[in-house]
């Protein structure tokens, strides 16, 4: 199962860049709920299937003992023409779905008590990120 929307108003979209705030201060706040997440660092654009790829590895992980929240979708379109074809004759067919990755978003949570096997999972799944991340831990008392 890609990540795909069910509904589009509009199909062909403008290119999806990412947002580059230069003076922007990347600040990590504690995660409201959960135990263990993973921060985004720099901009960048990630498809749905490597968000697929890093939500398959995270299950892979963690098998049942947490509860997983992902708060980025992929709602941006790539259009590309075919290598063949004359220039003109309007926008190509979409190609594939993307998501807009800023610094300082929650990608990722996971609440569960045992933070070992959490922090080994969100690991696997910076190995996979086109982005610089980092693991941040809720400290509960």
């Amino acid at each position: 199962m890609l990540f795909i929307p069910k509904f589009s108003k509009f199909k062909k979209s403008f290119r999806a860049k990412p947002i580059k705030r230069i003076y922007r201060k990347i600040d990590h706040p504690t995660i409201i709920n959960g135990s263990i997440g993973l921060k985004i660092l720099s901009s960048g654009l990630m498809s749905s299937d490597q968000l697929q790829a890093i939500r398959q590895v995270i299950n892979k992980i963690i098998k049942r003992i947490g509860k997983i929240q992902f708060f980025s979708f992929p709602n941006a379109t790539i259009s590309k023409k075919s290598s063949g074809s004359r220039m003109g004759k309007g926008k190509g067919g979409k190609n594939y779905w993307v998501c807009k990755l800023q610094p300082g978003f929650m990608f990722c949570v996971i609440n569960t008590s045992l933070i070992n096997v959490a922090t080994r999972a969100l690991k696997a799944a910076q190995f996979r990120m086109p982005v610089a991340t980092k693991i941040v831990i809720n400290n509960f008392k």
